[in-house]
């Protein structure tokens, strides 16, 4: 009976799951949201989320509906001869 009140007394901290940013449910992915200017000039500062399934897929088909992979870079495969 001891080790019973003793459980209920005792407040074991319980590993958190990870929540949708959006909805509340549980997060199975993390998103990053990157700021970018108009003249392609980065911004220092991103942002990383969690989002879960449903709203990865909202996200996914509102920013890309038509399912296109993004554009590669000019100059990522050139060559650069020094």
């Amino acid at each position: 009976m001891f080790n019973w009140i003793k459980g209920i007394l005792t407040n074991d901290p319980k590993p958190t799951t990870p929540k949708c940013y959006i909805c509340s449910l549980t997060a199975t992915y993390y998103m990053q949201i990157r700021f970018q200017r108009i003249n392609f000039e980065l911004v220092t500062g991103k942002i990383l989320i969690t989002i879960c399934n449903g709203c990865y897929d909202d996200t996914y088909e509102k920013y890309n509906p038509q399912r296109i992979p993004s554009p590669v870079k000019k100059g990522v495969f050139e060559n650069k001869e020094e």
